[in-house]
């Protein structure tokens, strides 16, 4: 006969390299699973960084509506103030150039 030992040696080879294929799929099922868990804290972490940064800025922010109503408000007080100091320039006008003693 040809063929080598019946020993069962070609057997317990054959049987160890299944269990390395199989430890090499759990080797790459881990990196695997690593990797997604990596990911999804990346992700966490960026969201978590967003909200902060909205949240900051929301508190630091500034409101264009509030900023337009403020402009307004002092546009508004100038106006008066001017009309008020025409009004005075005026009458001051009156009584200092146009009254005066009739007929002398």
């Amino acid at each position: 006969m040809t063929g080598g030992a019946r020993d069962g040696a070609n057997a317990d080879a054959l049987s160890r390299a299944g269990d390395a294929a199989n430890a090499y799929q759990r080797l790459v099922n881990g990196f695997g699973t690593k990797v997604a868990s990596l990911d999804r804290q990346v992700a966490n972490q960026s969201a978590l960084a967003g909200s902060l940064d909205d949240a900051w800025e929301q508190q630091a922010g500034v409101n264009l509506d509030e900023e337009t109503v403020n402009m307004m408000t002092a546009q508004r007080s100038y106006e008066a103030a001017a009309r008020l100091l025409t009004t005075l320039d005026e009458v001051l006008d009156t009584l200092i150039n146009r009254t005066g003693l009739v007929g002398r």
